[in-house]
Protein backbone atom coordinates (compact mmCIF):
# COMPACT_ATOMS: atom_id res chain seq x y z
CA UNK A 1 0.00 0.00 0.00
CA UNK A 2 1.13 3.34 -1.11
CA UNK A 3 1.21 6.45 1.99
CA UNK A 4 -0.03 9.54 0.47
CA UNK A 5 1.60 10.87 3.49
CA UNK A 6 4.45 10.47 5.31
CA UNK A 7 5.00 10.69 9.03
CA UNK A 8 8.10 10.65 10.91
CA UNK A 9 9.48 11.82 14.45
CA UNK A 10 12.90 13.30 13.84
CA UNK A 11 14.35 14.21 17.39
CA UNK A 12 11.61 16.87 18.69
CA UNK A 13 9.94 17.44 15.07
CA UNK A 14 7.02 16.14 13.45
CA UNK A 15 7.69 16.11 9.96
CA UNK A 16 4.76 15.35 7.42
CA UNK A 17 5.14 14.76 3.79
CA UNK A 18 2.88 14.47 1.05
CA UNK A 19 3.74 11.21 -0.94
CA UNK A 20 2.43 11.44 -4.09
CA UNK A 21 5.50 12.67 -6.52
CA UNK A 22 4.11 10.83 -9.74
CA UNK A 23 0.53 13.44 -9.35
CA UNK A 24 2.99 16.17 -8.08
CA UNK A 25 1.53 15.53 -4.82
CA UNK A 26 -1.87 16.13 -5.68
CA UNK A 27 -4.66 16.08 -3.05
CA UNK A 28 -7.31 13.91 -3.48
CA UNK A 29 -10.00 12.59 -0.54
CA UNK A 30 -7.54 10.03 1.24
CA UNK A 31 -4.44 12.54 0.88
CA UNK A 32 -6.88 15.37 3.09
CA UNK A 33 -8.17 12.53 5.31
CA UNK A 34 -4.35 11.85 6.00
CA UNK A 35 -3.16 15.14 6.51
CA UNK A 36 -5.74 15.92 9.08
CA UNK A 37 -5.21 12.43 11.08
CA UNK A 38 -1.49 13.38 11.17
CA UNK A 39 -1.52 17.30 11.91
CA UNK A 40 -3.67 15.73 15.06
CA UNK A 41 -1.06 13.32 15.57
CA UNK A 42 1.51 15.72 15.28
CA UNK A 43 -0.47 17.86 17.63
CA UNK A 44 -0.48 15.11 20.52
CA UNK A 45 3.40 13.72 20.01
CA UNK A 46 5.79 14.78 22.62
CA UNK A 47 7.00 16.93 19.17
CA UNK A 48 7.45 21.03 19.31
CA UNK A 49 7.43 21.66 15.96
CA UNK A 50 5.41 20.54 13.03
CA UNK A 51 7.62 20.54 9.34
CA UNK A 52 4.94 19.59 6.28
CA UNK A 53 7.06 19.47 3.04
CA UNK A 54 6.53 17.43 -0.19
CA UNK A 55 8.25 14.70 -1.98
CA UNK A 56 9.59 14.72 -5.45
CA UNK A 57 9.60 18.02 -7.01
CA UNK A 58 6.30 19.62 -5.50
CA UNK A 59 4.86 20.66 -2.32
CA UNK A 60 1.47 20.17 -3.31
CA UNK A 61 -0.22 20.66 -6.89
CA UNK A 62 -3.65 21.56 -4.99
CA UNK A 63 -6.68 19.45 -5.19
CA UNK A 64 -6.47 16.30 -7.57
CA UNK A 65 -8.83 17.06 -10.58
CA UNK A 66 -9.01 14.13 -12.14
CA UNK A 67 -9.91 12.55 -8.85
CA UNK A 68 -13.20 15.27 -8.30
CA UNK A 69 -14.19 14.42 -11.61
CA UNK A 70 -14.31 10.73 -10.61
CA UNK A 71 -16.69 11.91 -7.31
CA UNK A 72 -20.29 10.32 -8.68
CA UNK A 73 -22.81 12.47 -7.10
CA UNK A 74 -24.22 15.27 -4.21
CA UNK A 75 -23.06 13.21 -1.37
CA UNK A 76 -19.51 12.09 -2.59
CA UNK A 77 -19.02 15.63 -3.16
CA UNK A 78 -20.00 16.72 0.18
CA UNK A 79 -17.83 14.00 2.05
CA UNK A 80 -14.37 15.30 -0.03
CA UNK A 81 -15.41 18.89 1.01
CA UNK A 82 -16.19 17.80 4.61
CA UNK A 83 -12.69 15.77 4.49
CA UNK A 84 -10.85 19.04 3.29
CA UNK A 85 -12.98 21.01 5.72
CA UNK A 86 -11.62 18.66 8.38
CA UNK A 87 -7.94 18.81 7.68
CA UNK A 88 -8.03 22.77 7.47
CA UNK A 89 -10.02 22.52 11.19
CA UNK A 90 -7.02 20.67 12.30
CA UNK A 91 -4.44 23.17 10.38
CA UNK A 92 -6.36 25.88 12.78
CA UNK A 93 -5.99 23.98 15.50
CA UNK A 94 -2.25 23.65 15.58
CA UNK A 95 -1.23 24.14 19.21
CA UNK A 96 2.61 24.03 18.02
CA UNK A 97 4.11 25.97 15.18
CA UNK A 98 4.40 24.99 11.75
CA UNK A 99 6.65 25.58 9.20
CA UNK A 100 6.06 24.28 5.71
CA UNK A 101 9.09 23.65 3.17
CA UNK A 102 8.23 24.21 -0.43
CA UNK A 103 10.98 22.15 -2.12
CA UNK A 104 8.84 22.89 -5.66
CA UNK A 105 5.66 23.67 -7.28
CA UNK A 106 2.84 25.27 -4.48
CA UNK A 107 -0.27 25.49 -6.71
CA UNK A 108 -4.01 25.55 -5.67
CA UNK A 109 -4.68 23.85 -2.22
CA UNK A 110 -0.95 23.43 -1.98
CA UNK A 111 -0.66 27.29 -1.91
CA UNK A 112 -3.63 27.72 0.13
CA UNK A 113 -2.18 25.53 3.00
CA UNK A 114 0.50 27.90 3.26
CA UNK A 115 -1.44 30.69 4.31
CA UNK A 116 -1.91 28.66 7.63
CA UNK A 117 2.04 28.12 8.53
CA UNK A 118 4.00 30.10 10.70
CA UNK A 119 7.18 30.12 8.58
CA UNK A 120 7.47 29.29 5.12
CA UNK A 121 10.70 28.29 3.41
CA UNK A 122 10.78 27.90 0.33
CA UNK A 123 13.71 27.06 -2.99
CA UNK A 124 14.80 29.18 -5.23
CA UNK A 125 12.71 27.01 -7.47
CA UNK A 126 9.23 26.92 -6.17
CA UNK A 127 6.36 28.12 -8.03
CA UNK A 128 3.76 29.58 -6.40
CA UNK A 129 -0.13 29.78 -8.07
CA UNK A 130 -4.09 29.88 -7.13
CA UNK A 131 -5.16 29.10 -10.34
CA UNK A 132 -9.06 27.79 -9.37
CA UNK A 133 -10.39 30.53 -11.19
CA UNK A 134 -9.04 29.39 -15.00
CA UNK A 135 -10.62 26.17 -14.35
CA UNK A 136 -14.32 27.90 -12.80
CA UNK A 137 -13.72 26.77 -9.63
CA UNK A 138 -13.41 28.86 -6.10
CA UNK A 139 -10.46 28.88 -4.22
CA UNK A 140 -12.02 28.44 -0.82
CA UNK A 141 -8.91 29.13 1.78
CA UNK A 142 -7.92 31.85 -0.48
CA UNK A 143 -10.55 34.12 -0.45
CA UNK A 144 -11.68 33.68 3.48
CA UNK A 145 -8.09 33.55 5.18
CA UNK A 146 -5.95 34.94 2.18
CA UNK A 147 -7.36 38.33 3.23
CA UNK A 148 -6.50 38.16 6.76
CA UNK A 149 -3.01 36.74 5.85
CA UNK A 150 -1.84 39.04 3.21
CA UNK A 151 -4.64 41.78 2.85
CA UNK A 152 -5.68 42.80 -0.84
CA UNK A 153 -2.47 41.22 -2.29
CA UNK A 154 -3.74 38.06 -2.25
CA UNK A 155 -6.64 39.25 -4.85
CA UNK A 156 -3.86 39.13 -7.45
CA UNK A 157 -3.14 35.88 -7.03
CA UNK A 158 -7.04 34.85 -7.16
CA UNK A 159 -8.15 36.85 -10.02
CA UNK A 160 -5.44 36.06 -12.14
CA UNK A 161 -4.17 32.47 -11.55
CA UNK A 162 -0.75 33.56 -12.65
CA UNK A 163 2.83 31.50 -11.08
CA UNK A 164 5.17 33.68 -9.46
CA UNK A 165 8.21 32.80 -8.27
CA UNK A 166 9.61 32.59 -4.36
CA UNK A 167 10.91 35.64 -4.48
CA UNK A 168 7.78 37.41 -5.58
CA UNK A 169 5.61 35.49 -3.18
CA UNK A 170 8.27 36.90 -0.51
CA UNK A 171 7.77 40.13 -1.24
CA UNK A 172 3.88 38.98 -0.96
CA UNK A 173 4.35 37.96 2.31
CA UNK A 174 3.68 34.19 1.10
CA UNK A 175 7.04 32.93 1.92
CA UNK A 176 9.45 33.78 4.65
CA UNK A 177 12.48 32.62 3.45
CA UNK A 178 14.12 32.06 0.39
CA UNK A 179 17.22 29.02 0.12
CA UNK A 180 19.30 27.53 -2.78
CA UNK A 181 17.72 24.56 -3.87
CA UNK A 182 19.93 21.94 -1.56
CA UNK A 183 19.54 23.82 1.26
CA UNK A 184 16.25 23.23 2.13
CA UNK A 185 16.62 21.21 5.10
CA UNK A 186 19.74 23.25 6.26
CA UNK A 187 17.49 26.13 6.52
CA UNK A 188 14.42 24.03 8.22
CA UNK A 189 16.61 22.86 11.04
CA UNK A 190 18.55 26.60 11.10
CA UNK A 191 14.77 27.77 11.91
CA UNK A 192 13.56 25.23 14.08
CA UNK A 193 17.11 25.95 16.41
CA UNK A 194 15.63 29.69 16.35
CA UNK A 195 12.02 28.35 17.71
CA UNK A 196 13.22 25.80 20.07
Amino acid sequence: LIQYMIYEKRGNVSWIIFNRPERLNALDRESWDSLSKLLKKANEDDTRVIVLTGNGRAFSSGDDIYAMYELKDVDEAKDFFLTLYSAIESLTELEKPLICAVNGLAYGGGCEILLFCDVTIAVQSAKFSIPEAKLGLIPPMAITIGPLALGRRINRLVLTGEAITAEEAKILGLVDYVVPDDKLVEEVNRIIEMIN
